[in-house]
């Protein structure tokens, strides 16, 4: 069950639309077709991978994406803030019907984060767990509030200090019984007969799905929930307090940002029967087991410099582990960390990283993959990993979203420092030596598809034991559903955030199935995906030498970030698009290990520009578009 993370108005199809017809990407197929029949509308936000009778949604928003602009607006904005979501929907995709639970009779706590958007999530068997998210709160919930917050006005969002806990089987359960005493809450209240819930239409506790925790720690949004042997892992996101303001905190309304430089991890604790009075043990068992209480159990966080990021996508990272010392199984057993994948900003400028971070949780540890950088896809999206035990490797898919580069109609590696709205599915290849490389599929999304929209597996969906990674060995047949792309914004243009009050932007109506088709090509078992139609991304020989660049329009300079892995002689190029020769320059001694910064007049306030690079380092020749908007 999975709540999205940010605006939708979905329609959900019963039966997803069987591929039909030849595809040059042999590995993947994107069904980018509508079912010839809608079964029903709902508006977004969770659909759930496990329990194939029903889906939930909840939170996220409905309206238009509210645009974290990355400078002031060309006009201002004229739409006030839009609250999430406030209903619950239950789904069932076979019956084709659709239910709706206001979430207004809950508890204010509950309102304000299940109204929320971003929420950090993870379905851990027939629980759900939401922490955090950001949203205009309800004015009920009045701890919120108050100090420390300088926040104190109703109408302004923030960042929810909750983790929630849902009871997925007894929310389905009792769903239609909560609709029958939210009903009976309205009617008493329209009749002004009570001043408060009566108490014959209140929650016993157990028919109340909700468990509710509530810490700062908790309040983060744009990061992402990771779960391994009991513990739960809060990795990267921010707090954002106050209404967004393009021209910075100290200006306007103002607000307050601080993003988590690393990883915070906690485990729920029951309380043993021993440590109970006799009293509680009895009323715990008037209640059920499941009202043992629980509490929220911190361990050492995970802490880098590096890990200054919020809208991430992370994945389970599988790998063979040695046992050769091992004599009682000759098969390698598994070893899970968890990889996190580019996200935003940078401190310097509003660019997003490149590298990868691995979390190991056995050891506690943060560490960077040296010599590769990640360019495609560099913004939450849709993503889903493979992994082939027989070969150690793993494949990380991931479907469209928000990048600095991309390839352009001719095949050229492009970069784009307003980091655009991109089409392109990519997949990034780890091998059992830990070599990783990065290709563009010949796949493309629709209507710049993919920034927020959340891969929902099939209920039949093969995967490794204790995982959600697709198992590649057990795919079976010519053809297999992997899943849907569910929810998420779309836009009529690749840079539409400047323009703050259009309508370029829009909750994502459709859900589109992924497939996955056998290879016909390579009977090689390391071949498990086929990338004979797919761009590799060779950006300086896989991290030998990496360009990044950025715009200052204070100043209208463009800044160059060279990156050596080693320290050596290094040449620079620039043309126009006329092939115009506007700069060569080598670099007197060469250039260090590490980045290279420096600013260059190629911003023009009136007009976009597009220049070729080339940077030649030690005979690593690294070529791409730049363009430079105004």
């Amino acid at each position: 069950m999975l709540p999205l993370c940010n605006d939708a108005i979905i329609e959900f199809f019963g039966q997803a639309k069987k591929y039909v017809g030849d595809e040059p990407f042999s590995g993947f197929v994107f069904n980018a077709e509508r079912a010839r029949q809608s079964v029903f509308s709902v508006d977004s936000a969770v659909g759930n991978p496990r329990i194939a009778w029903f889906a939930l949604f909840c939170g996220g928003r409905i309206s238009r994406k509210m645009v974290f602009v990355r400078r002031p607006p060309r006009r201002a904005s004229s739409k006030a803030a839009v609250p999430g979501l406030r209903f619950i929907y239950c789904i069932d995709p076979i019956a084709k019907t659709v239910d709706s639970l206001p979430i207004h009779n809950l508890s204010p706590s509950l309102q304000s984060q299940l109204a929320s958007t971003n929420i950090l999530f993870h379905q851990q068997g027939d629980a759900l767990y939401l922490a955090g998210g950001y949203g205009l709160p309800s004015r009920e919930d009045v701890s919120l509030f108050q100090a420390p917050s300088r926040f104190l006005d109703p109408e302004v969002h923030r960042t929810m200090p909750y983790l929630t806990r849902v009871d997925l089987p007894m929310l389905q359960t009792n769903f239609a019984q909560l609709q029958d005493k939210t009903n009976q809450i309205d009617k008493s209240s329209k009749a002004g007969r009570h001043s408060k819930t009566p108490k014959s239409t209140q929650l016993s506790p157990r028919q109340n799905p909700f468990q509710q925790w509530t810490d700062t720690q908790f309040a983060l949004t744009g990061g992402a929930m990771m779960y391994s042997d009991g513990v739960f892992y809060l990795v990267g996101g921010h707090r954002f307090d106050g209404l967004y303001n393009p021209m910075g905190p100290q200006n306007g309304p103002g607000f307050e940002q601080v993003y988590h430089p690393g990883v915070r991890s906690f485990q729920l604790v029951r309380e043993q029967p021993l440590a109970l009075s006799k009293r509680q043990a009895r009323a715990i068992a008037k209640r059920g087991k499941t009202s043992i209480p629980a509490r929220v159990v911190w361990r050492n966080p995970m802490l880098d410099s590096q890990f200054r990021r919020r809208d991430v996508n992370v994945m389970e990272s599988l790998h063979h582990l040695d046992n050769s010392g091992d004599v009682t199984s000759p098969f390698p057993k598994l070893c899970k960390e968890f990889l996190l994948f580019s996200g935003v900003f940078q401190e310097r400028a509003n660019i997003p990283y490149t590298n990868l971070l691995e979390i190991d949780p056995q050891k506690n540890s943060i560490s960077a993959v040296s010599n590769f950088n990640q360019l495609l896809n560099q913004y939450h999206s849709a993503h889903v990993g493979l992994y082939s035990y027989k070969v150690d490797a793993q494949f990380f898919v991931f479907f469209g979203g928000i990048a600095q580069y991309f390839f352009n109609e001719s095949g050229d590696l492009t970069q784009d420092p307003d980091v655009p709205v991109v089409s392109t599915v990519s997949v990034i290849q780890r091998t059992a030596a830990s070599e990783y490389s990065e290709f563009a599929l010949s796949l493309k999304l629709p209507k710049g598809l993919g920034a927020g929209t959340e891969f929902i597996p099939a209920s039949n969906m093969p995967r490794i034991e204790g995982t959600n990674v697709i198992d590649l060995e057990s795919l079976q047949g010519d053809s297999q559903l992997l899943g849907y792309l569910v929810g998420g914004f779309s836009t009529t243009a690749p840079n539409v955030f400047f323009d703050n009050d259009a309508d370029e932007s829009k909750s994502e109506a459709h859900v589109y199935a992924v497939y996955w088709k056998r290879n016909t090509v390579f009977r090689d078992p390391s071949q498990k995906l086929s990338l004979q139609d797919a761009l590799p991304v060779d950006q300086g020989n896989n991290g030998q030498v990496h360009f990044q660049a950025f715009t200052n329009t204070e100043n209208q300079k463009v800044y160059f970030i060279i990156d050596m892995a080693s320290e050596g002689p290094c040449t620079l190029s620039i043309k126009d698009e006329t092939g115009k020769v506007l700069l060569t320059h080598v670099f007197e001694g060469g250039l260090p290990k590490g980045e290279s910064v420096f600013a260059l007049p190629l911003y023009d306030p009136q007009r976009s520009k597009v220049y070729q690079i080339e940077i030649n380092a030690a005979g690593t020749v690294l070529r791409e578009q730049l363009i430079i908007n105004p």
